[in-house]
């Protein structure tokens, strides 16, 4: 089963659902689980993207809309 990562809960959340159908899919393959760490990096390798989704990014590129703000 693919995955499909939702945007409108965070990517804490979208790990968790991930880690528990990956580890079920594995152990139906009879294969161990990833333990939690690695399942993580995996996680954050193929989605970590996705965590400036939900982040206001003003601190960091001024306005809202990626444009600078005056100061």
């Amino acid at each position: 089963m693919e995955f499909e990562y939702d945007s409108k809960i965070g990517f804490e959340e979208n790990f968790k659902l991930w880690y528990n159908e990956n580890s079920r899919e594995r152990r139906a393959y009879n294969q161990e689980p990833h333990p939690f760490p690695i399942g993580k990096r995996i996680f954050t390798e193929l989605y970590g993207n996705r965590i400036l989704e939900k982040k206001n990014l003003t601190n960091f590129f001024g306005g809202a809309d990626g444009t600078e703000t005056e100061k």
